[in-house]
């Protein structure tokens, strides 16, 4: 079958490694810099000056404050003493404390403690997909994939494509309506081929004449970042091209009880 739709809003990045490294340096140059208070672009630009990718940058900032890790507004005086909240502050030193422990020597109480801190990260950001998903402006595509997959068990991007689709033409009996097409995707007999509608710049539109144009499933990029949340929050695993579910309970509790 073939689909068309439109992207997912989403936030442009996600709890990685180089994620974590960018708040790690921003922390360290706040402290470093005793707490300095200047306006949020002369930040950004003194960020860029330690080698923080400000493109790059510009996308974390959102997410963690969505998540309640930062809070900060893009105009005004930014008092860096609070840029890092309660939970933003103890994010960070937990990361730096299982640095400090995975780079001793390993025996079985480390492993614990390992074990432990990464487990408290992971509660960290579930609270932050709480938040998101009951205040930021992508959460309701991230409540659609959620959805999906707490009545799937397992979503991929093409099923996930299908998700929205359904959702903008059939939401209130979505389930009744996917069942026999995701059956018979996942049996192989049938394909979900996807297109994406972008809406094209300036520049393109002065070129073409045209508002919006097609491309390929590639161009639905808010999977890219929805599944890593899940993931990191403790709720999924990755196998393959699937994020397969891993913990019901927790996320049952982030829908609020309810796949409708």
């Amino acid at each position: 079958m073939e689909i068309t739709i439109e992207n997912c809003s989403s936030p442009g990045a996600q709890f990685s490694e180089n994620t974590n490294n960018v708040l790690k340096l921003i922390y360290h140059w706040i402290l470093d810099n005793d707490f300095p208070e200047l306006e949020f672009i002369e930040f950004r630009r003194k960020l860029a000056g330690i080698g923080i990718n400000d493109n790059n940058a510009r996308n974390i900032y959102p997410l963690m404050k969505n998540s309640g890790f930062i809070e900060y507004s893009s105009r005004g005086i930014l008092d860096t003493s609070k840029f890092f909240t309660s939970k933003g502050k103890a994010y960070i030193l937990i990361l730096e404390t299982l640095l400090l422990i995975e780079s001793e020597n390993q025996n079985d109480k480390s492993e614990s403690a390992i074990l432990l801190l990464r487990k408290i990260l992971e509660e960290l950001i579930y609270d932050g997909v709480e938040q998101i998903i009951n205040n930021a402006k992508y959460k309701e595509g991230l409540r659609w994939f959620l959805m999906f997959l707490l009545e799937y068990e397992k979503i991929n991007k093409n099923e996930f494509a299908y998700m929205v689709y359904q959702m903008k033409h059939t939401p209130g009996e979505w389930i009744v309506v996917s069942k026999p097409i995701i059956e018979q995707y996942r049996e192989g007999l049938i394909d979900i081929n996807v297109k994406v509608e972008v809406h094209n710049d300036n520049k393109i539109k002065e070129k073409t004449g045209y508002e919006t144009r097609l491309e390929g499933i590639e161009f639905f990029t808010a999977y890219n970042y929805y599944y890593p949340l899940v993931i990191h929050s403790g709720i999924a695993y990755k196998d393959g091209a699937y994020c397969c579910l891993k913990d019901r309970e927790k996320l049952e509790l982030l829908l609020g009880g309810s796949n409708g």
